[in-house]
């Protein structure tokens, strides 16, 4: 019982796991995720090539609604394929003359597809390498002049193909504590200038709630053409905005978050606030958003699995007085869950591997977890450096 007791104590409580995958990791080997997302932006003021914000005025306005949906397939558990779809409606009211005037547009804005690539882990460290390829539904006009733009006509967005391509990192902090980093290279639409969009964020996971603060943004590359003429950029539509066709845009933006979990399914709102820009909007984002992730493959298919195709490696350091409980020196950070399968052999050097017992992960730490003996297949009692795999 003291032994017990003590491998409890070593890896003390199990890390909650409300479906919340941190953007360093990829998805499991037939694993898939559904997301559906629905953002409402409200802009309060511009920001100009310079930085300097202008209010609206009282007959000035400017709202963006996207409802965003992806799904995303682990092809193995190191690559993972994605696609998306995005809805767009602007509404925007604003001052031509002495007329005032609203305008509203709606429509697919985009689609596209991606790929992460995950590596090995390094401790708590985890990361992936993101590709992305976006193509919009639809051409702006170009006018001569601003004057040539009919009174109605509002972009949906910068029309045309982008692409990006970096990285996303995730360290585990503590054993319900995550840190996430992204970075990537951006060539937008429209012919606008190369960015570096970026993102930090503490994540913290209980039960079957998760709370999430952050910072994104994006930094210009300052390569767009008319960066010493602004006045000379060809005009496309109307409204009370500097969110499309910008020059060298940038901006900061604050975010939290809140989810809550039930079965396959996890709801959540987030709240982003832009409070310094270039060439933009300022503003408040609501994004609600709902999400449904697979099981993967079940047990039994696991354990179908040939003995080559074992993914975790773990040895015994400890084995309880009666035998039901061993510790391991693997645990979160080795990608081992709570009732995961593990089969233990004995191995010697010269490639003997007899199957002695099956176990599940019973408690799971960041460095190390505690298995139960579930089923015995040998005369063989577990000992000290006996090895637990697992798919």
């Amino acid at each position: 019982m003291r032994m017990i007791l003590l491998l409890a104590l070593l890896c003390q409580a199990t890390m909650a796991t409300p479906l919340y995958r941190p953007s360093g990791h990829t998805l499991k080997d037939s694993t898939y995720e559904l997301n559906a997302e629905l953002s409402l932006w409200q802009s309060s003021a511009l920001y100009d090539v310079d930085g300097t914000e202008t209010a609206f005025e009282d007959t000035e306005s400017f709202t963006k609604i996207d409802t965003d949906v992806s799904v995303a397939y682990g092809f193995n558990n190191d690559f993972t394929v994605f696609g998306k779809l995005r809805f767009r409606q602007l509404t925007s009211e604003y001052t031509l003359g002495s007329e005032d005037l609203s305008v509203t547009n709606s429509g697919v804005e985009s689609y596209g597809f991606g790929f992460l690539y995950g590596f090995k882990s390094s401790g708590q460290l985890r990361y992936n390498i993101q590709g992305e390829f976006s193509q919009t539904a639809y051409t702006n006009t170009e006018y001569a002049n601003t004057s040539e733009i009919p009174n109605d006509e509002i972009v949906l967005g910068d029309s045309g193909s982008s692409y990006k391509l970096g990285v996303n990192l995730s360290y585990l902090y503590s054993k319900d504590h995550y840190l996430n980093a992204s970075g990537f290279y951006h060539q937008p639409a429209n012919d606008l200038s190369a960015e570096l969009p970026w993102s930090l964020d503490s994540t913290w996971l209980w039960d079957k709630w998760s709370v999430s603060l952050g910072l994104e943004g994006v930094l210009s590359m300052g390569g767009d053409e008319f960066s010493d003429n602004p006045a000379a950029k060809v005009p496309q539509g109307r409204g009370a905005t500097a969110m499309f066709q910008s020059i060298n845009r940038e901006y900061i933006a604050p975010k939290i978050g809140a989810y809550y979990s039930f079965g396959n399914w996890r709801v959540g709102a987030q709240l982003a606030s832009v409070v310094s820009g270039v060439s933009t909007d300022k503003g408040n984002e609501v994004t609600l958003s709902l999400f449904r992730a697979s099981q993967g493959k079940s047990v039994s298919e696991i354990k179908k699995k040939q003995f080559k195709e074992y993914r975790i490696e773990a040895t015994i350091l400890k084995v309880s007085p009666r035998g039901r409980y061993v510790q391991i020196d693997h645990g979160l950070s080795q990608d081992v869950e709570k009732n995961m399968i593990f089969d233990i052999y004995k191995s010697d050097y010269f490639g003997g591997n007899e199957l002695v017992a099956s176990a599940v992960a019973h408690e799971v730490g960041i460095q190390k977890s505690i298995l139960r003996i579930v089923k015995v297949h040998s005369k063989l009692k577990v000992k000290k450096g006996f090895v637990a795999r697992a798919q």
